[in-house]
């Protein structure tokens, strides 16, 4: 997604992510981790399908902004 704006990175990453049946005993506490943090569309979508299955999100670490 090198040279995506804001928006369609947004869009690209929407549906992206699910969680899998194995998973469904995590504790409910999560701290998301991501390497690069370019526009927030991988955390918010990280988060959303997080919450919706319950979970509580601290917050999110990056290591590096692009």
């Amino acid at each position: 997604m090198t040279g995506s704006d804001r928006r369609k990175r947004a869009e690209v990453i929407d549906g992206v992510f699910e969680r899998g049946k194995e998973y469904g005993d995590l504790e409910t506490l999560v701290l998301i981790v991501d390497d690069v943090l370019t526009t927030g569309s991988t955390l918010r979508a990280c988060r959303q399908l997080l919450e919706d299955s319950g979970r509580t999100v601290l917050g999110a670490v990056v290591l590096a902004i692009a």
